[in-house]
């Protein structure tokens, strides 16, 4: 086993980003570089209301990404990424974005005048600052849609 002396130890950035980059970063203008779909564990039921404490079942969304819209303090590529929930058919099981108009895909569709998540792929979409309304010093970087 190697054997480190204390003395050597560093302090390691986490590569979190400060509000000042959030803030430099926020209208910056990029491409939607990719869109995957993932499983995710969701703590809200089918009828949309959060389950019974402590439950969660699993779902699936698409996660577009964006080209690099900078660096952090690690020297990593920063790239900003926005989850839409899908929907799962109720007859053939098949899972698709929600096309209510008040739903976030479909707002994104309406944006860029497209009907699928594959057609965003290439298309330029501004980054904002987001503020959680729940508690004000929570921040992230996400799309203007």
């Amino acid at each position: 086993m190697t054997e480190i002396n204390i003395d050597d130890l560093v302090g390691i950035e986490t590569g979190e980003l400060s509000d000042e980059l959030k803030n430099q970063y926020d209208g910056t203008k990029t491409k939607i570089k990719s869109v995957i779909v993932k499983e995710k564990e969701t703590k809200y039921g089918l009828d949309g209301e959060l389950m019974p404490e402590g439950q969660t079942r699993k779902t699936m969304v698409a996660v577009a990404e964006t080209e690099s819209i900078g660096k952090n303090s690690l020297g990593n590529d920063i790239t900003v990424k926005e989850e839409f929930n899908l929907k799962q058919h109720p007859v053939s099981g098949k899972w698709g974005p929600s096309l209510h108009e008040k739903s976030k895909s479909k707002k994104l569709f309406n944006k860029f005048k497209v009907n699928t998540f594959k057609e965003c792929i290439g298309r330029d979409i501004v980054v904002v600052k987001k503020v959680s309304e729940k508690n004000p010093n929570r921040t992230w970087l996400g799309f203007s849609i």
